[in-house]
């Protein structure tokens, strides 16, 4: 007889429905590879310069384009390649760092008209040269993009395979291949890198100037130029404008004049130019004002040293580190753990597990199957990254409108209507968030091997299975076991969809507090032999599973789910 599968993780999908999942995170592989390519010629531009030649030099020209402009450094500089002079204009190739006031004000101490210095030269072209190579510090980019690249390419593999994520992320016993095994790793590592690679340059950098900035010394500076900056970008058709604080102030240090455009911590434009313009006007040019001086670089100043709510933004990195590193400890730790497995003939085990024979099941109408370990529909590694997943692309969403609200607040002038609407938005951010670290918790509790006789049953057929805890059991307080019948149906009206689930069966088999039974124990059950059997009909189902459920307390429970088949009765 056929036996049917019931549950979303183990229902073949059609092909409308893979090639659905395959373009849903194609577009994700594909969005990282683009953003991979264009970083990665870059990075190659700036690594060719290293294989050039050091040339002697003469620099011509060096000076800033526009005061107060951002990448307005103008350099050009005369060098000799075999007899032949030739002039360039190229301060560096590939990828750079953006050059704001005090950088060039560096440039032009460290590169004066008429000095002499070294630049680098491709002998096989001798017109291309550079001033200064790239740092491939930053070819560290490179990793951004590979987290879209492994959502995609793990989204693409789970959808084409029978177990879905679970059977991606979760790593096997024994036998497993590569993706198994180091599929995680790979993945959670990606997530660790890249955020501890954001958070050190858009938190510690930033927190770091913050506590420099409090020990400068005041420096007495006039304002040169102040605007508000316009900034225009096309997004999807729509044209959006943010504002700057553009201040350009002169000050002496040591009987020579610099200048700087830096007005505080963190540069940059936003939304809300009634704030920006309220800084500008009390910074008219030609007035008097008060700075503050890097003791160690002159040309390293601010005019305003405060701390501003918007500098929090940069802990956001810190929650992909957290995955990261929480995903690398727990999988390293599982592959221990499951190191060590043994396997007693006829019964998979935990370790240290004392297996005891369960009689081979022979169901109505002759049907015999052997006792096997019974697999959960969804891991708790896969809950915890599927929340993960959830909460972040939600948060990353709303975060851009949260950052907005809290600009402008701390600009003075808040967007009230805009601070309201966010607010539920805001609250099931954090109820996802807050899902995701009990997910983690989760990853901790104690993990149960259920083994039963058949895997499927008619109805009206008997079912032996024992289970068996590992980790720690002490913390359970009471264990509840329960075969459980479900009808779902899933509905569309247009492009929504929506899935009622209706439960028409509930076996009570086992509920104990006795610690030694809750560690482990055996228990029969007798499926109901007038209700419906498994069922899948695409968008109607009945679903049959074991459900586990051990009380924790002030913890999240053990909470997991077994799919089981109930046939039809053979009669």
């Amino acid at each position: 007889m056929r036996r049917t599968r019931t549950s979303a993780a183990s229902t073949p999908k059609t092909i409308a429905q893979k090639g659905c999942g395959t373009v849903f995170f194609g577009m994700f592989a594909l969005f990282g590879v683009l953003i991979f390519a264009v970083i990665a010629r870059s990075l190659v531009e700036t690594a060719r310069t290293y294989f050039w030649e050091e040339t002697p030099c003469t620099i011509l020209e060096a000076r800033r384009l526009e005061a107060g402009a951002d990448d307005d450094f103008i350099v050009r500089y005369r060098y000799m390649v075999e007899g032949r002079s030739y002039t360039s204009s190229r301060y560096t190739m590939g990828m750079k760092e953006s050059l704001d006031s005090s950088k060039i004000e560096r440039l032009i101490s460290r590169y004066p008209a008429g000095g002499n210095t070294l630049c680098h030269v491709n002998l096989k072209k001798p017109g291309e040269a550079v001033l200064q190579r790239g740092s491939l510090w930053i070819g560290l980019v490179l990793l951004f993009p590979l987290i879209f690249v492994a959502i995609g390419a793990f989204g693409i593999v789970s959808v084409w395979r029978e177990k879905g994520l679970a059977g991606v992320i979760t790593t096997r016993r024994k036998g497993g291949g590569a993706v198994e095994k180091f599929g995680p790793i790979f993945f959670f590592g990606i997530f660790a890198i890249v955020g501890g690679v954001l958070f050190y340059f858009l938190t510690l950098r930033t927190m770091k100037l913050y506590f420099d900035a409090r020990s400068w010394p005041e420096t007495p500076c006039t304002i040169v130029s102040s605007s508000v900056g316009s900034h225009r970008s096309t997004s999807n058709g729509k044209t959006s404008t943010t504002y700057s604080v553009d201040i350009v102030y002169s000050y002496v240090v040591g009987r020579r004049e610099y200048r700087s455009d830096r007005y505080g911590i963190m540069g940059g434009s936003s939304s809300g130019r009634a704030g920006k313009a309220a800084v500008v006007a009390r910074h008219r040019p030609g007035t008097k004002a008060v700075c503050f001086v890097n003791p160690n670089d002159p040309t390293d100043a601010l005019l305003n040293r405060e701390l501003s709510g918007v500098m929090f933004i940069g802990l956001l990195p810190a929650v992909f580190l957290l995955i990261g590193v929480i995903g690398l400890f727990a999988t390293v730790r599982t592959m221990l753990k499951s190191s060590g497995t043994v396997t007693i003939p006829g019964v998979p085990t935990l370790p240290g597990q004392q297996s005891v024979p369960l009689a081979q099941s022979v169901v109505p109408g002759g049907i015999a199957t052997g006792p096997a370990v019974l697999e959960p529909s969804a891991s708790p590694k896969a809950k915890f990254i599927g929340a993960v997943i959830v909460a972040l692309f939600w948060n990353g969403i709303t975060s851009v409108f949260v950052v907005s609200a809290v600009k402008s607040w701390s600009s003075g002038t808040p967007e009230i209507f805009l601070s309201l609407i966010m607010i539920p938005f805001l609250l099931v951010g954090l109820a996802l968030v807050g899902v995701s670290v009990a997910m983690f918790l989760n990853l901790f509790n104690p993990r149960i091997a259920l083994v039963v006789s058949s895997q499927s049953a008619p109805l009206g057929g008997t079912i032996d299975f024992r289970w068996n805890f590992r980790g720690a059991v002490a913390r359970i307080r009471s264990l509840r076991i329960v075969l459980e019948g479900r009808e779902e149906a899933r509905y569309r009206s247009g492009k929504n969809a929506a899935t009622d689930r209706k439960v028409f069966a509930q076996l009570a088999i086992v509920e104990t507090d006795d610690p030694g039974r809750i560690r482990e124990g055996q228990a029969q059950f007798v499926v109901p032999d007038n209700v419906m059997h498994s069922w899948d009909g695409g968008d109607n189902k009945i679903i049959w599973q074991l459900q586990v459920r051990g009380e924790i307390p002030r913890y999240p429970d053990v909470s997991e789910d077994f799919d089981f088949t109930v046939l039809p009765n053979p009669r």
